[in-house]
This record gives C-alpha cells, sequence and structure tokens, in this order.
C-alpha cells in the first residue's frame, strides 16, 4: 500500500508539472466572451445595441487583451465588464465585432481587421466618477454599405446623421489612414462630423463642430456632406481633410458652456430642465457638495441648419432632483460660459447665490441680483486644444 501511494503522488505530481509547463505563469490569456449584463463595481460602461446583433466589444484594435466583454441584440443600458481593458481614466475607440466573427478568428484575434469591424464609436471612462453615460449602437450600423474614412488630421472625429446634434454613426480617431463605416442601405445620408476629445487633466469630454468658413449660402453653418448608398454605389471615401482644407475650420461648440459650483456644504446638487436632467462633461448628473462641474448645452439648429446665436431654455432648474430650485426661462448666448453658484448647509436650505452690487459694479456683464453670470464668449479653437 505504501508502494502504491507513493506511486500515486508521483504521478499526482507529474500532473501538477505539466499543467505548469503549459501554462505560462500560472494562467493563459483568457479569450471567453461574457456576455452578463455587469452592474456596481463590476461595470465599466454602459451600451445600447439598437440592432438585433450579438457583438463582442474590444477597446481599441482587437485582441485578448482588449476585449471587454458581449452586448446582446437589443440590449437597453447594458453594462460592460470593469477589468483588465477598461480600468483607467481615458478616451477609447469601442470596437464591436459580430458574435460570429469572433468565433471564426478567435484563434488569433490579430486577424480581426477593419473590415470585420460591425461598428466603433467614441466611448470614455473615469475612475473618479459613477459613468452613468448610455453610448448608442446606430439602428443604421453594420450594413452593407461602406464609407471608408481617410483621418490623417490631428482631429478625433465622429460622425453624426442629419444634424450636429444627430444620433452617431461611427467613429474614427485622428491619424487613422483608413477607417470603414457599415451603414444600411439603401439609404441616403447627411454626415456631420463633430470633433470630440477628453481633457487631459480634468477628464472632461469636450464636443465642437465644424463649420463652413468660405462664403456662401451656408457660411456659419455645421459642415455636412450628403452621401446615397444603393447597390450601384455600395462603397465610398470620404476624407476628413476636405473638412478642414488648408485651415483650421470654424468651429463652434453648438451651445453654450454652464459652471455650475455647487458651495452647499451638504448635498449633492444637479442641473436640469423639468424633467430632463443634464449630464455634466464627465458624463454624471450630480454635482457633490464643495464641487464645481460643467456642463456643455446644445443648441437645437434652426430650420436652414444654423446654429442659432442666441437660444431660450424654458423651465431651467438646479438643486437636488428632489426639489430643484427654479430659474425660469433663459437665453444662453452661444459658445459663451456661464456661472451658476448654490449655497446652503444642506438639501432643505438650498439657495441661488445672486450677483452682488460690488460684482456688478467691477463687471459690466452683470447686473445686481442676476442669477447667472455671464463669463464671456469662448474661444472655442483655443478651448478645445488648451492642453495639446
Amino acid at each position: 500500500m505504501k508502494k502504491l501511494l507513493k506511486i500515486s503522488v508521483l504521478i499526482l505530481a507529474a500532473v501538477l508539472m505539466f499543467g505548469l509547463v503549459g501554462c505560462p505563469g500560472g494562467e493563459e490569456d483568457d479569450d471567453t466572451v461574457e456576455w452578463t449584463n455587469f452592474t456596481g463595481t463590476e461595470r465599466s460602461i454602459s451600451v445600447t445595441n439598437n440592432t438585433s446583433e450579438r457583438l463582442v466589444a474590444f477597446k481599441g484594435t482587437p485582441s485578448v487583451h482588449t476585449l471587454i466583454s458581449g452586448i446582446p441584440g437589443n440590449a437597453s443600458n447594458h453594462g460592460l465588464k470593469k477589468g483588465t481593458a477598461i480600468n483607467n481614466t481615458e478616451d477609447f475607440s469601442l470596437v464591436l465585432v459580430r458574435e460570429s466573427v469572433f468565433n471564426a478568428k478567435r484563434s488569433d484575434l490579430s486577424q480581426i481587421t477593419v473590415d470585420d469591424y460591425f461598428a466603433t464609436i467614441y466611448a470614455f471612462y473615469n475612475t473618479q466618477i459613477s459613468n452613468d453615460t448610455v453610448f448608442q449602437i446606430s439602428s443604421f450600423a453594420g450594413g452593407e454599405g461602406e464609407l471608408v474614412i481617410i483621418n490623417m488630421t490631428s482631429w478625433n472625429v465622429e460622425l453624426r446623421e442629419g444634424e450636429a446634434h444627430g444620433h452617431t454613426l461611427g467613429f474614427v480617431r485622428q491619424s487613422n489612414p483608413r477607417a470603414v463605416i457599415r451603414l444600411e442601405m439603401p439609404e441616403d445620408y447627411y454626415f456631420f462630423p463633430v470633433f470630440r476629445r477628453m481633457h487631459p487633466i480634468t477628464g472632461e469630454i469636450i464636443a465642437v463642430t465644424p463649420r463652413f468658413n468660405e462664403e456662401g449660402p451656408l457660411k456659419g453653418q455645421p459642415f455636412y456632406t450628403q452621401m446615397g448608398f444603393s447597390s450601384a454605389h455600395r462603397v465610398q471615401a470620404y476624407n476628413i481633410a476636405d473638412v478642414i482644407g488648408d485651415q483650421i475650420p470654424s468651429m463652434s461648440l453648438g451651445g453654450s458652456w454652464i459652471r455650475v459650483r455647487n458651495m452647499n456644504t451638504g448635498t449633492g446638487i444637479q442641473f436640469q430642465q423639468g424633467g430632463t436632467e443634464f449630464l455634466t462633461t464627465h458624463g454624471v448628473r450630480t454635482i457633490p457638495a464643495a464641487y464645481d462641474a460643467n456642463y456643455q448645452i446644445g443648441f437645437s439648429p434652426n430650420t436652414d441648419g444654423q446654429f442659432p446665436p442666441t437660444y431660450t431654455i424654458n423651465g431651467v432648474q438646479v438643486g437636488t432632483g428632489g426639489s430643484p430650485l427654479q430659474l425660469g426661462n433663459v437665453t444662453f448666448d452661444l459658445d459663451t460660459e456661464y456661472e451658476i453658484r448654490v449655497g446652503g448647509t444642506n438639501a432643505n436650505n438650498l439657495y441661488i447665490i445672486p450677483v452682488t452690487a460690488e460684482e456688478a459694479e467691477d463687471n459690466h456683464l452683470w447686473a445686481e441680483g442676476d442669477l447667472i453670470r455671464k463669463i464671456g464668449a469662448i474661444d472655442v479653437e483655443a478651448f478645445f486644444n488648451q492642453f495639446d
């Protein structure tokens, strides 16, 4: 029995040694796709899939190291996994491929090329916030039409449909010689490019819209290109350099930049219009006590597509979600910065801090008693590129 026991121990040791040799470092890269709707601390970002396709998500170029998790078809507010791929504050290309493509090339994910991508969208993650933004996968994505994009500019470009604030069709990083956005066909599209970036220090997301520079009926309006995709014109090219031309384009925020200073020491607050809760440029609703937050509020374009020089938002409110303070109907100027200050010590005694007589005397833009302070016009190009 002792001899038999010794032989068994030797066999077990040999099996363990073989296992360790077969697994360098004790573990292998995992190419398993998890389809769980992750929540809480296991969740990184959220996605709504407006198509019926089951999609596998990667952070940038597909590999076992960039694999995030899966997104079921028609999934709403689906939480992706937080892990090796997503764990730092950064913006990135969220690359999506069909489950069938992933399974066919899972033995070597480097074989997945841009021609295999179902869609690419702009996404961001911030370790310091709750990441409330829900990224949308367009219902037009993944079709037989191919928009081949050349982006050798220094801009990250999000392509939107119908208007500058329209839904997103795809995203292309800067200095990219070839990207493909797959679109449903037959269909006609108006492509509006929007430049996006994450502020490298504050982690805020900034978006600007290029506008037509040259004289003509569209001067000053958001730049767009019209294309139609059909069996006769299934593949078309779009060079982002054609948007910029020989110079930096005229650019606009497409709205206003509003800083809300929560000087209340006992509660978080938010900024909203009736039942619509605006997200800060960090992608969250709540401004913690004794903190500031910024909002980029978009203007609805005129019937001619032009951003109006002023825009009135009805029913503006600031405060807690359960007991907001009324600011009424507020008219904002395009590409202009404003500030709202909220004081108090808890949710029960919130109040908006008005402009004082001394402040009004020092600044001609303010009048005593104003609840919103107009800071001034924004140099959009400098604002967007201030930390390049």
